[in-house]
């Protein structure tokens, strides 16, 4: 997903939307994430596992597993949809 921001082949700024990338190999980490966003910790973990939310918090939309370029865009723009944003 990082290649496609790089690429711009997908609507993610850095004026919009914060990325991180977590160890999931560390059960502790994966654990928190899962937590955090109250995911079902027993989904199918895939990388990428990718969380959109609003500035609160608030889960937006997610996936996992490698996506092509425009289904990746598609889930950015439900989740500028979902908060109010400008496509």
């Amino acid at each position: 997903m990082r290649k496609y921001v790089e690429e711009a082949e997908v609507s993610i700024t850095a004026d919009s939307f914060v990325m991180a990338d977590l160890d999931s190999n560390d059960s502790s980490v994966v654990s928190a994430f899962f937590k955090q966003f109250n995911l079902d910790p027993k989904a199918e973990w895939k990388i990428p596992y990718v969380v959109i939310t609003d500035a609160s918090g608030k889960v937006l939309v997610t996936w996992n597993g490698g996506k092509k370029a425009p289904r990746v865009e598609s889930y950015v723009q439900e989740a500028k949809s979902k908060a109010g944003l400008k496509s």
